[in-house]
């Protein structure tokens, strides 16, 4: 076998590998070679995939005197997988054996083995079917017999169904049939489990295309389709057909917009053939705009799209393309014309060959088809075929080249094959409220649930989250395991059924059901049934005498007594028999719990007809955390009419009649808002904004403060031993500067106003730009009051007296304003401030102001967030979802993580620092997220809420020693997708230690790194920026100017930055030679006075970088408002 005991076995792919392990195992102990070199010398004879498999493990790991294990078992795992997967291909057949239920399994095997023998499809021995197909042994097969009651049918059955991949009923009852199982049952609860199966509607084939469409035309220009089709990158054609003559038209574009759509098709279509009654086309932005909207106001047109991702709901337009297309090409390439002669000669072929309803499209429109050359109608002239114009040659060459292209692509094999291989569909129609999944192209599985709210034709508008889509209904499927709309699956059978047992009766009175239910119960339906009792009599009274109001929910249990046995029976409800508006709405699925000799049977019963009916109350289990609100006694009226007060006294309108002016409607939002007094009711009468005309060409962005600015006003404050103050302004958008154009809205019922319309003086809550006229006031009022715009944030004002001394600082947040001044500041600019504006509540000392809660003590602010993070809740999930760690969130999931994320990142931005760099990398994995990602924000929020942190702002000392202290760091690929994280702490710090904080950042490196030293300088870069921005609000706030900006002190703990700028060198990396030159240029300018290195331990923004980085240096600074800088 081996020549020589040194050498190792080689291996041969063709041989099994089994049979070479074991000659492994005999050269094992006959070699000399020690037990650590075996391996090697095993790995070094190995080739092919066996050896890029080997080489695969490292040297040590090899030589070892384990080392041969470890080969062989990576080995195995690629050769042995490869031999069982070839086993399994062998006895793939076994299933479509039919085994009858009169043999046995081992007879079963043996038939099989001979089977296996006779085919010599698979080029290798039968192994041991006791081994491969042990679960196909006797007393390991799942089997059901008439004695289970449903739920254990159920349970096994839901079993089968998973563990076979999700099969459809129909393979599993083909299993169970051949296994010998015969209980009829079997066939509805294996229908409901699939059709109730999440996984198979996820992942289940959307319907069927329709064969054949009704016509959307009765007569010419009653519709017409337009699209555009590529004829090249950059250059589309416009293509207009009419639905019933097929009448094509078009012409050649360069662009997409929509203005030159609107002009193509006027100058095309509507002086040609005037306007049609509708326009239909895609759900394209060339066609779904505001240009091609107003030109069908103007021009009576209806304009219809198609759903998303359904490009055959247009499909005669989309099969013409197909044929326009291909003579375009053909008469361009042969005749090397031009786009716009080829299309114009296509469309002339197209329109005058084509046969429509025994006629030429030309023909149906104009009556006639146009006199082209032909041999039938040339006069001699014409004949002669020549010409003396180059350009009338290249026409008339084009003519014929497209006529001869047209009759080649309507004879096309492909488009038959295309246009033929067409499906038949259902048309299903969709109520509002149903849930349902929808399909896109680019996605294998179902997308949803999402909520219909309304159909118009094919298209159904769906809401899925905040988003609204429109999809065609042939790739929409309803949620089938909802409670209303849960239907078992046997309901034909069921139906008839019951319409036996009615006849049996002699029902007469069973079509006075057949009515729509009574609005008032069907809201009953979506209430509470705790507490009810409905009693039924029966006997000789007619079912307009019974009670059919009593609607069940799944998983309910009755107590009724028979009608004829009169024995009492105790049942669940699984779900609805009939159609919840149909005749039989008052039959639902019962699952008998007692008495016992029914215990676990089901059947239909129709509820109108039970004696003694009792609903248990069922008690729902709720998170004893959760604050509930009760508003079914709190009235709005009153606070409507303060807010119609309002508007009256702000002057916010005038009534002007209703004479056909275009107007937008209004509604109210209605909420409770906390005040010391307790819970008060608030109305805000809004306008509805978005139905204004051209909205997205409006300005809308207004400042306000940002939360940097507003930290460094408080250590102004502190700084200057002023006294914080809060003014919150009433109705504050009514109060804003008159409107610049004319806006019409719709009275509210509650104004009594009548066949009139209100014309707007001001902005009002709704409009898109009503924010930035209220800033507009803001500004013009403080402009008028003496006060000074901040230059670098326009949300800041500030007022300084005859010496150039600022004398106080007001900072606004939409309408929250915080201020701080002298005493003659307090006594001059804000009474002016409060006769001008409508003020509310005005605070100082111990106030809430933006979500965070200011306390000032011995003239220190403290800032914190406690209130707002003890009210904060972790997600709750059910044990067996979180065990799934690796599982990814489905839609509803992810929605409650994203707003978890918005949660811990506000709180970290504003006032939890230490909090920041885990909420920064829980927010990256939104995206992928999983269990894992819960489990992770579970832990923040807890870690949120075990530390209490307060920022102190404090008197610093003197002004000539404050300096901003900027703390930067980084971490080189310490994120998951191998990105670099940066992050940086600012403080305004006094000549004793003291300090403010003022800003802190983490977040993603904007741009690849490829070292530490160039994550730590971009860093530091990104730093700078942001403290440059302070040093110069600072400066305004304080002296009036940007002159006097306090001097910018780096710390960083990375030592080749620190030398990098005090090195005249270069470093090797180009692109980041310019980030330092810049840090070196500031330090030039003295902008910044010096850079200095600190010790990891005592960076204090190194927990804003590295995951699991001590926090506790951090705290203990923020804490006590103190950091030695060394």
């Amino acid at each position: 076998m081996v020549s020589n005991y040194k050498n190792p076995p080689t291996f041969d792919e063709g041989k099994p590998y089994e049979s070479w392990k074991n000659e492994v195992e005999m050269w094992t102990r006959v070699t000399d070679l020690q037990k650590k070199k075996q391996a090697l010398a095993v790995a070094l004879g190995l080739s092919g995939r066996a050896r890029e498999t080997a080489m695969e493990i490292p040297v040590d790991d090899l030589n070892k005197d384990t080392g041969m294990n470890t080969l062989l078992e990576k080995l195995d795992g690629l050769f042995l997988k490869e031999e069982k997967d070839r086993t399994y291909d062998a006895y793939s057949s076994f299933d479509r054996i039919m085994r009858d239920s009169s043999l046995s399994m081992a007879d079963y095997i043996i038939e099989f083995e001979q089977r296996y023998s006779r085919m010599r499809k698979y080029r290798m021995e039968l192994p041991d079917a006791d081994v491969t197909l042990s679960h196909y042994r006797d007393e390991e097969i799942l089997t059901i017999s008439e004695k289970m009651n449903t739920a254990e049918k159920q349970k096994i059955l839901v079993k089968l169904h998973r563990q076979f991949g999700h099969a459809s009923a129909d393979r599993l009852l083909r299993l169970l049939s051949s296994s010998g199982t015969k209980d009829t049952e079997c066939a509805t609860i294996l229908h409901r489990i699939v059709s109730e199966c999440e996984t198979c509607q996820r992942y289940s084939k959307i319907k069927p295309r329709p064969a054949v469409g009704l016509p959307l035309a009765s007569q010419h220009n009653e519709t017409v389709a337009v699209d555009l089709h590529e004829l090249e990158p950059g250059l589309w054609y416009l293509h207009i057909i009419d639905q019933f003559t097929r009448f094509s038209a078009g012409s050649v574009l360069t662009t997409k917009k929509g203005s030159e759509i609107v002009k193509h098709f006027i100058h095309d279509w509507i002086s040609v053939h005037g306007p049609p009654q509708k326009l239909f086309s895609d759900n394209g932005g060339e066609f779904n705009n505001d240009e091609v909207r107003d030109m069908a106001e103007n021009f009576n047109i209806e304009v219809k799209t198609t759903a998303a991702y359904s490009p055959w709901s247009n499909g005669l337009i989309e099969r013409h393309n197909k044929t326009l297309t291909e003579i375009i090409m053909k008469v361009k390439t042969s005749n090397d014309c031009d786009w716009e002669t080829a299309l114009d000669w296509a469309l002339m072929a197209k329109n005058t060959l084509q046969n429509v309803h025994g006629y030429s499209p030309h023909q149906l429109v104009f009556g006639q088809n146009p006199n082209l050359p032909s041999v039938l109608t040339d006069k001699p002239p014409a004949l002669e075929g020549t010409t003396k114009s180059e350009w009338v040659a290249k026409h008339i060459s084009a003519l014929h080249t497209a006529r001869r292209a047209f009759t080649e692509a309507e004879c096309s094999e492909r488009i038959r094959r295309a246009v033929r291989k067409q499906l038949r569909n259902t048309d299903d129609r969709y109520e509002m409220g149903e849930k349902v999944y929808y399909k896109r192209v680019d996605c294998p599985e179902w997308k949803g649930p999402g909520v219909v709210i309304g159909q118009d034709g094919a298209v159904v508008f769906v809401r899925h989250g905040g988003t609204c889509v429109r999809v065609h209904y042939l790739r929409l499927r309803k949620v089938k395991n909802e409670d209303d709309g849960h239907v078992m699956n046997d309901d034909t059978e069921r139906t008839i059924d019951f319409e036996q047992r009615q006849n049996s009766t002699g029902d007469t009175n069973s079509n006075d059901d057949a009515g729509d239910e009574d609005p008032e119960n069907q809201s009953d339906a979506d209430s509470d049934t705790d507490d009810t009792e409905t009693r039924v009599s029966t006997g000789g009274q007619t079912d307009k005498e019974h009670r059919t109001d009593v609607q069940l929910k799944i998983g309910q249990i009755l107590n009724y007594r028979d009608v004829h046995s009169g024995s009492l029976y105790r049942a669940e409800v699984l779900g609805r028999a009939g159609k919840a508006t149909g005749k039989y709405k008052s039959w639902y699925n019962l699952l008998f719990i007692e008495p016992t000799n029914v215990a676990g049977k089901t059947d239909s019963v129709d509820i109108s007809k039970l004696q003694n009916l009792q609903i248990e109350p069922t008690v729902d289990i709720v998170n004893s955390s959760e604050d509930v609100l009760i508003t079914k006694d709190v009235s709005f009226d009153h606070a409507k009419q303060e807010e119609l007060k309002n508007w009256r006294d702000n002057n916010v309108f005038e009534t002007v009649q209703e004479e056909g002016q275009k107007s937008i409607s209004t509604r109210w939002v209605c909420t409770l808002k906390e005040t010391p007094a307790g819970l008060v009711p608030k109305a805000r009468l809004v306008a509805r904004g978005f139905e204004e005309f051209k909205v997205s060409e409006l300005q809308k962005d207004s400042p306000t403060c940002a939360t940097e600015s507003l930290r460094l006003l408080l250590a102004v404050i502190c700084q200057r031993k002023w006294t914080l103050h809060s003014m919150d302004i009433k109705a504050a958008f009514l109060q804003g500067v008159e409107l610049s154009r004319d806006i019409y809205i719709r009275p509210p019922s509650e104004a009594d106003c009548k066949g009139t319309l209100w014309k707007l003086k001001k902005c009002v809550y709704g409009l898109a730009d009503a924010s930035l006229y209220w800033y507009n006031r803001v500004k013009q009022i403080v402009l008028e009051a003496g006060g000074k715009i901040s230059k670098v944030d326009p949300a800041v004002f500030y007022w300084t007296d005859q010496d150039c001394a600022v004398t106080g600082v007001l900072a606004c947040h939409v309408d929250d304003f915080i201020w701080g001044g002298t005493e003659n500041f307090s006594k001059t600019v804000i009474p002016h401030l409060r006769s001008v504006f409508q003020v509310g509540r005005e605070e100082h000392d111990c106030f809430c102001y933006v979500g965070m809660d200011f306390v000032t003590v011995d003239e220190t602010v403290h800032v914190h967030q406690e209130s707002y993070i003890q009210h904060m809740q972790s997600i709750n999930m059910s044990p067996s979802r979180a065990v799934q760690h690796d599982s990814f969130l489905c839609e509803e999931e992810k929605d409650l993580l994203r707003s978890k994320i918005g949660q811990i990142l506000w709180v970290a931005r504003q006032s939890r620092p230490d909090a920041l760099f885990d909420a920064s990398n829980l927010a990256s994995k939104l995206k992928n997220a999983t269990v894992q990602t819960i489990h992770e924000a579970n832990r923040i929020i807890c870690k949120l809420k075990s530390k209490k942190v307060v920022l102190n702002f404090q008197h610093l000392g003197r002004d000539p020693g404050l300096k901003l202290v900027l703390f930067s760091d980084a971490s080189f690929g310490n994120l998951s997708d191998g990105g670099t994280q940066g992050g940086h702490l600012i403080v305004l710090m006094g000549e004793n230690g003291k300090f403010s904080p003022l800003s802190w950042q983490s977040k993603r490196v904007k741009r690849v790194v490829r070292s530490t030293l160039a994550g730590e300088t971009l860093a530091m870069s990104e730093g700078i920026d942001n403290a440059i921005f302070l040093a110069m609000l600072f400066s305004e706030l304080t002296s009036g100017c940007t002159d006097h900006s306090p001097p910018i002190i780096c710390v960083t703990d990375n030592h080749s930055l620190v030398d990098a700028l005090k090195s005249t060198k270069s470093v090797s990396e180009k692109r980041l030679r310019l980030e330092i030159s810049s840090i070196k240029e500031l330090v030039q300018m003295q902008k910044i006075e010096r850079v200095l290195w600190s010790n990891t331990k005592e960076q204090l923004a190194d927990c804003l970088t590295k995951k699991g980085a001590p926090a506790h240096q951090l705290l203990k600074a923020l804490s006590d408002g103190q950091w030695k800088l060394e």
